[in-house]
């Protein structure tokens, strides 16, 4: 029910009054205990859910007008949806799901952190939008190329540690990105690209 709902939410922030909320975090109490009752928060900038067996990126448009910072992680999400319902989006982070496909940022035009660490990711895409995108987080991918930046003038962090790149060459197309000022190829955390292990990197 909707009560009980709003009990979730009210236990989870520590707060009585929802309209005082400003960020929210939940771990593992699933998504559908609370996602009807989300429209109760109008004052809502960041939303952390962690474990809560999203599964699918719900349609999150109760908060939308509001949210500056969303992060979902361990979801077992496979698509990146929904996201348009989110414009004023400044930071994304989706690491650890079972994501396929950088894609439906259209609408995020405000973006300027987006990580998608441990996920399934094989090539940088779906970026075209986001010309105020700062930072970029993919490590534990499946990447192999770096194109697919040529929109991200303000680009200043990029790290692909632990990816497919095995060929110099591919570093080439970085030399674009003016604002460019981290770029990581291998993480203590995270490993090493191959192309690390090759003379001359």
């Amino acid at each position: 029910t909707m009560a009980s709902a709003i009990d979730v939410l009210k236990e989870a922030a520590g707060e009585t009054d929802l309209s005082r909320v400003t960020d929210l975090e939940i771990i593992f109490t699933e998504t559908e205990l609370f996602l009807d009752a989300l429209g109760q928060l109008p004052n809502l900038r960041r939303l952390t859910l962690i474990d809560t067996r999203m599964r699918t990126l719900v349609n999150l448009r109760q908060v939308g007008a509001t949210l500056h910072s969303l992060t979902l992680t361990k979801q077992g999400l496979e698509r990146m949806e929904n996201l348009s319902a989110l414009p004023n989006l400044v930071e994304l982070f989706l690491q650890h799901n079972a994501i396929k496909r950088i894609e439906g940022l259209q609408g995020c035009r405000k973006l300027r952190r987006l990580w998608l660490c441990e996920n399934r990711i094989q090539a940088i895409e779906g970026l075209e939008n986001l010309g105020d995108l700062r930072e970029l987080c993919v490590q534990g991918n499946r990447i192999a190329r770096l194109d697919g930046l040529n929109n991200s003038a303000n680009l200043r962090k990029l790290d692909v540690s632990r990816n497919s790149i095995t060929r110099l060459t591919e570093l080439d197309s970085l030399v674009r990105l003016a604002q460019l000022r981290e770029l990581a190829l291998q993480s203590d955390t995270f490993g090493a690209c191959p192309v690390v292990f090759q003379e001359n990197h």
